[in-house]
């Protein structure tokens, strides 16, 4: 069998194509888990987005100590997961080798032998001999291939969208004085 051959039956798109749609449905994955993080840690069952109240001191105008507290988007404090796939790699490489083991041998032994002796001759004679043949073929043939993916993902940081969200709450953000109880 030649090279050609081995190659015809392979799906190069497939090999392509295959980790490329895994990563997007990598992609997809990392994105559900922001959102669900979001939905989950950021907004509470009313829909409202929860907050962290901190409590601290100052001073007012005249120089008196007020307690004052300050409600923040829980959001603004935590690291929202934001992994996204960004480079995918694809090495395929296949080499092959004529190596499959294909042994023959053929062996042949003859022997014969022939004398010769008569009454009426003083002399006598006698012929022996034997030949031996030996012959081996070996044949090898050897496959293999590799083929290596490579999916490199990172933290973006905060989508723009959510930014600008955190931005928008943060302005409406202003210390109250704490209600005595």
């Amino acid at each position: 069998m030649s090279v050609t051959d081995d190659l015809k039956g392979l799906d190069i798109a497939q090999l392509i194509s295959a980790p490329l749609i895994g990563a997007a449905n990598a992609q997809v994955s990392l994105a559900t888990v922001t959102a669900n993080f979001i939905q989950n840690v950021g907004i509470n069952q009313d829909g409202d987005i929860r907050t962290v109240e901190f409590k601290y001191e100052d001073r007012d105008e005249t120089g008196a100590v007020v307690k004052k507290k300050v409600d923040v988007p829980l959001l603004s404090v935590v690291n929202v997961p934001n992994l996204s796939v960004k480079t995918v790699d694809v090495a395929f490489s296949m080499e092959v080798k004529s190596q499959s083991t294909d042994k023959s041998s053929v062996e042949s032994n003859t022997s014969f032998s022939a004398g010769f002796n008569s009454r009426w001759s003083p002399w006598s004679c006698k012929i022996s001999g034997s030949v031996a043949t030996k012959s081996e073929n070996t044949r090898s043939t050897d496959k293999s291939s590799k083929y290596d993916i490579k999916v490199s993902a990172r933290d973006d940081g905060m989508p723009e969208g959510l930014s600008r969200v955190l931005d928008m709450l943060a302005s409406n953000i202003s210390p109250n004085a704490a209600k005595k109880v």
